[in-house]
């Protein structure tokens, strides 16, 4: 009786039958995964000006300029700022009403102000208006160089630097496809194959949101599966505080109750029902580490029942609010007449 059974149990496992195994339809299913991508580094600084230009003469009025440009066709840049933070012994030389009392002081005294032209400023930043797509905003700053005392008469190199901040959201859609085990079952049977594509659309910006299936190429009806989300910087700046911060991810599982999902792994999120959707919002920061990848973030679903039709496609989509800095540097010679 041992031996029968042991003999049907070879059988079994030569026909595949034993259970729908990670690696079942793979050879049935052929999942192409295309993906497009935006580009990175849609602020850029550019035309980086003195006049008079380099080497400039002690007390000498300077105009230190540049141009912000949106190089994004779509989206637009949002909550800008710029900020002069280190202008090195340069002076404040604007005799514009908002700078009263600061003409002549110098820059980096801390209560002394030294803002661009035409802005709303505080204490630290100045607030640009919302820069369009392709458009361009062009800052200056009036200063007034370093006296002949202070550079004790000699040829002195400076670096001037500034800092621009503008807010964007990172957008991800993924189409991921549901496969019939019926379906794999009668391609086996027919000795044939189905190709599928489960494509990804990633939006400009320099942080990216990477969302796929792990392990596996397609999701099997109502079998697991895990969704893998991880952010993504590829910028020439820096995220501001490193971190995209707690309510600002949401991943949006489009057509998908939340009754199908465990809790997710990797930081917190929660999630709520949004018609026939199931959204998260992650309620602790994602942080970002050396490589510039974020944790990452598993969205583990219990099944999904497509009834009998073959396939189904269906999306989840990825947005991050963040704020990006990007830095600029100055280089002047401050030197005196006679040298």
């Amino acid at each position: 009786m041992l031996k029968t059974g042991a003999f049907l149990l070879l059988v079994i496992l030569a026909a595949g039958c034993t259970g729908l195994g990670p690696d079942f339809g793979s050879s049935e299913i052929k999942v192409s995964k295309p993906v497009t991508e935006g580009s990175s580094n849609i602020a850029v600084i550019r035309d980086i000006n003195t006049i008079p230009t380099s080497p400039v003469l002690p007390s000498d009025q300077v105009d230190v300029s540049f141009i912000v440009e949106n190089t994004d066709s779509q989206e637009s840049l949002k909550g800008m700022t710029v900020e002069l933070y280190d202008a090195a012994s340069f002076y404040n030389g604007d005799t514009a009403p908002a700078q009263k009392g600061h003409y002549g002081k110098l820059c980096n005294i801390h209560d002394v102000l030294c803002l661009p032209e035409g802005s709303s400023c505080s204490a630290e930043k100045c607030e640009l208006s919302n820069l369009a797509p392709g458009g361009q905003k062009l800052i200056n700053y009036k200063l007034l160089a370093p006296s002949e005392s202070s550079i004790l008469g000699l040829s002195t190199d400076m670096e001037l630097r500034f800092a621009v901040e503008h807010d964007f959201t990172a957008k991800t859609t993924y189409r991921p496809v549901v496969v019939n085990a019926d379906e794999i079952k009668a391609l086996q049977r027919a000795g044939q194959q189905v190709s599928i594509e489960a494509p990804t659309s990633i939006g400009s910006g320099p942080v990216k949101l990477d969302v796929s299936l792990k392990n596996r190429d397609f999701i099997l009806n109502k079998n697991r599966a895990t969704f893998e989300v991880r952010a993504r910087h590829t910028g020439s700046g820096r995220l501001s505080g490193n971190v995209i911060e707690a309510g600002k991810l949401e991943v949006k599982f489009i057509g998908f109750s939340c009754d199908e999902f465990e809790e997710p792994v990797g930081i917190a999120f929660k999630a709520a029902p949004e018609g026939n959707d199931c959204k998260f919002t992650n309620t602790e920061n994602a942080e970002f580490f050396r490589q510039g990848l974020s944790v990452p973030m598993l969205f583990i679903m219990k099944g999904v029942d497509i009834g009998t039709v073959p396939q189904r496609s269906y999306e989840v989509a990825a947005t991050a609010d963040y704020t990006y800095r990007l830095t600029g540097v100055v280089p002047i010679t401050v030197k005196p007449a006679e040298i």
